[in-house]
């Protein structure tokens, strides 16, 4: 399973009209760091969180639209500091709030790509007789087969540390 996507801001001070910080911990850069192999992240209150080249903060007047740039591309300017107005903190720290929550969910390529390998165990368990004929024909009840189900799926769990 891929690493748990972590994003923190360190707040370095401010004045009477911004607030000062910079990116403290992100785990994922540029295509990674979205779940669905994206650079960016929308969180539900509307602000952007993106992985372009540098830390920098967009605002679009037109739209409203805001992003906050992070760590990308340009690993050199990863310790920019951004300035915020005041007013925007309190949004900015719920998606990141947010994207330490919602930037785990597995994307369904992700899902997809674990159900692929637990499909090929199983499969590598028949072709290595493991499970053989004999064994399958002993299973009598819908009961033992359901266990044995559930069984493969806790290995699967397991094997990619999914809760």
């Amino acid at each position: 399973m891929t690493e748990k996507r972590i994003l923190e801001i360190e707040i370095l001070g401010e004045n009477d009209r911004e607030i000062f910080f910079k990116i403290k911990k992100q785990t994922h850069k540029d295509i990674n760091f979205s779940p669905n192999e994206s650079n960016s992240f929308k969180a539900s209150n509307g602000i952007n969180l993106a992985s372009y080249i540098f830390p920098d903060l967009q605002i679009n007047n037109i739209n409203n639209e805001i992003t906050v740039c992070l760590q990308g591309a340009n690993s050199a300017c990863d310790d920019f500091i951004i300035n915020a107005p005041k007013n925007l903190m309190e949004g900015i720290k719920k998606a990141v709030k947010e994207y330490n929550i919602r930037g785990n969910v597995l994307s369904r390529k992700e899902k997809r790509k674990i159900l692929e390998k637990a499909i090929g165990i199983v499969l590598d368990l028949a072709e290595d007789n493991i499970l053989t004929k004999e064994y399958c024909d002993g299973i009598k009840s819908l009961e033992a087969m359901r266990k044995q189900h559930i069984s493969a799926v806790e290995t699967v769990k397991k094997e990619f540390n999914i809760k």
